[in-house]
C-alpha cells in the first residue's frame, strides 16, 4: 500500500510542509510514479513505532530571524547620524 503525501501525513501526525522536509532530508522513503510520489506503508509503522521523527540540528543558525541583526546596546534604534 502507497500513501499519498496528505494520507501520509495525517496517519503520522505531522503537517504536509513536515513531511515534505522528511522527504527532502532523505528521512522517508519514498516511492516515484512518474511525477507522484507516494510513501510506502511500511514508513508509516516505522515513523509511528520510532516515537515521530527527529530532525538532525540546523548548524550555522544564529537564533535570530532572518533579516535581523544584533543591535545590542541601541536599544533596537539605529544611529543613522
Amino acid at each position: 500500500m502507497l500513501f499519498r503525501i496528505p494520507e501520509f501525513a495525517k496517519a503520522c501526525g505531522l503537517s504536509r510542509s513536515t513531511v515534505y522536509k522528511l522527504i527532502s532530508g532523505n528521512h522517508v522513503r519514498v516511492t516515484r510514479i512518474g511525477r507522484a510520489v507516494r510513501i510506502p506503508a511500511e514508513e508509516v509503522s516505522r515513523i509511528i513505532l520510532q516515537g515521530g521523527v527527529a530532525f538532525p540540528p540546523v548548524s550555522g543558525r544564529s537564533g535570530s530571524a532572518p533579516g535581523e541583526e544584533n543591535r545590542e546596546g541601541t536599544g533596537g534604534v539605529e544611529n543613522r547620524s
